[in-house]
């Protein structure tokens, strides 16, 4: 999934995800080795946002949920 929507050019920016996943970082190790770049990944442990929430991961590393609707 991951691989596809770098090949296609609109992936997010990055992804951060509540728990350890196997599948995705592999689509971004598989879009290095093709010389598509990557997006950053983080997984956290009890983020304080849900799937889908728009966030603004600022330059102190700091998490602010900014959801636009």
């Amino acid at each position: 999934v991951i691989l596809e929507l770098i090949y296609s050019g609109i992936a997010p920016k990055a992804l951060i995800l509540g728990m350890h996943d196997a599948i995705l970082p592999i689509g971004n190790i598989a879009a290095r080795q093709m010389g598509l770049g990557t997006i950053p990944m983080v997984a956290l442990k009890n983020p304080h946002f849900r799937s889908g929430d728009w966030v603004e991961i600022c330059s102190d590393g700091i998490i602010k949920n900014i959801n636009r609707q």
